[in-house]
């Protein structure tokens, strides 16, 4: 929204449709001030932009929170990962370091057996829970 004067709207009219502007003029019902404001599409704020030079008027300045950051800048620089999180592609060296020196390579057990032991833990899990069934059927009570 641009506030114009009322006298300038016939100026306005006219170099809006010199550049081509699509706009619609806004005004309360009963408005008195001597301002009317004109409506239009951030496709055309150039144009807008060329038309308020023109005729004088002053060009709207931008927010300073447009030029600010849109995020603070992070506490630590992105340029490595951090050691102890690790990067997701390869293990963190402390987790690694940890695993390969406090067990040795004898008693570390096998990915084989640890998943024929967590298969074995299921089966039986479901053999329990499903030694009942229901027999319950829809349809017309036969009594």
């Amino acid at each position: 929204m641009i506030p114009l004067k009322r006298e300038d709207r016939g100026q306005f009219k006219k170099l809006a449709q010199e550049y081509g502007i699509l706009y619609f003029i806004a005004q309360k019902k009963g408005n008195t001030s001597g301002y009317i404001n004109v409506v239009s599409n951030q496709n055309y704020a150039a144009q807008l932009n060329a038309v308020m030079e023109a005729m004088g008027y002053p060009i709207p300045q931008r927010a300073q929170e447009e030029n600010a950051p849109k995020k603070a800048s992070p506490r630590v620089p992105q340029e490595k990962s951090s050691p102890e999180r690790g990067t997701g592609s390869t293990p963190s060296p402390t987790a690694s370091a940890a695993t390969e020196q406090d067990v040795p390579a004898e008693l570390k057990e096998s990915v084989r057996a640890r998943l024929e032991g967590l298969k074995a833990m299921s089966g039986q899990g479901r053999t329990q829970g499903r030694t009942q069934e229901k027999t319950h059927r829809r349809g017309k009570d036969t009594r």
